[in-house]
């Protein structure tokens, strides 16, 4: 993992007592007081940031090195945008995932406190207005069809912004990370997206990556649908440590082995491939319009900015 904050600089102060949620290996996450004995390598540590992970760096006889986050915090708040027409699993599925952590807080979050409706009909009700949300450590961004019209909605983009403005990680499945590249905060990245518009990215100046989950210092963003778990999983695993998050797959059995081959544009035959191409064209092509006038909108914005 990247380090948040400048190895040059000397190690700050650390309080001889109060909770600590840290992620890593067992020998920095298994008690504060060995925390407290490891070398912090800045003074300047994200905290001063608005950040509430301290990058911890330990070095060991032999050359063996041990990293983590930790952060005096009890409780990281994670917010969940949700919108109408999104595709539910999106969601879900990473929700699943964070409720099993009771150091998350989870809030979702819309702009009124009516219930939203998704592209199926499941009704879900937001937690939280755009007015009341707190602000998050985590930020999440589903995709849907309904992400189309998130992209030109200018009360939605100024919302993600200032919540990413101190968010720890800014995140996102399907293509709610056209949403999150529409709002300028994926430009220069790299990131994944469904497999039918994982290519928009590109007019948003962010590294289109056909993987399953991508990294890219502090956003993590998920494939299509279904890829969701397996984001909150690899998420989870940073912050709280792979055991926990093995404990989690674990209880909810995540162990995939769907009942046909394929489910993938990597392995899946052609002709099929195809025929869904076909009966997405219309609304693809409608995608690929959007994309393309607000990431040309987006950098005429920049642009004017900077002059």
């Amino acid at each position: 993992m990247r380090s948040l904050v400048r190895p040059q600089d000397g190690p700050p102060s650390i309080p001889e007592s109060g909770h600590y949620i840290c992620s890593g290996r067992a020998p920095l996450a298994a008690r504060a007081s060995r925390l407290r004995r490891m070398y912090v390598r800045s003074q300047h540590a994200a905290l001063a940031h608005g950040n509430p992970f301290l990058w911890l760096r330990k070095e060991r006889p032999g050359g063996r090195v041990f990293s983590a986050y930790v952060s005096k915090a009890t409780s990281m708040q994670v917010v969940m945008l949700i919108f109408p027409n999104m595709t539910q699993l999106d969601l879900t599925g990473p929700f699943e995932v964070f409720a099993r952590f009771k150091e998350f807080k989870i809030a979702l979050a819309w702009k009124t406190s009516d219930p939203v409706t998704d592209g199926s009909g499941l009704k879900i009700t937001p937690s939280a207005t755009f007015s009341n949300c707190p602000m998050a450590d985590i930020l999440f961004v589903p995709g849907g069809p309904g992400q189309l019209a998130l992209m030109e909605d200018v009360e939605t983009l100024d919302f993600l912004r200032k919540q990413a403005s101190s968010a720890t990680y800014i995140t996102s499945v399907c293509t709610g990370s056209l949403v999150l590249a529409a709002a300028g905060l994926l430009t220069g990245y790299r990131a994944t997206s469904h497999w039918m518009s994982i290519s928009q990215l590109a007019y948003f100046d962010v590294e289109p990556v056909a993987e399953r989950v991508v990294i890219d210092r502090n956003r993590i963003t998920g494939a299509g649908v279904t890829s969701g778990i397996d984001f909150a999983l690899t998420l989870v695993s940073r912050i709280f440590g792979e055991e926990r998050a093995k404990l989690v797959q674990l209880s909810m059995e995540y162990d995939p082995q769907p009942p046909f081959a394929g489910g993938s544009v990597i392995n899946s035959d052609t002709a099929l491939i195809e025929k869904l191409r076909n009966l997405s064209e219309t609304f693809q092509h409608q995608r690929e319009i959007v994309s393309q006038r607000v990431a040309n909108e987006l950098k005429g914005f920049t642009k004017h900015n900077e002059t």
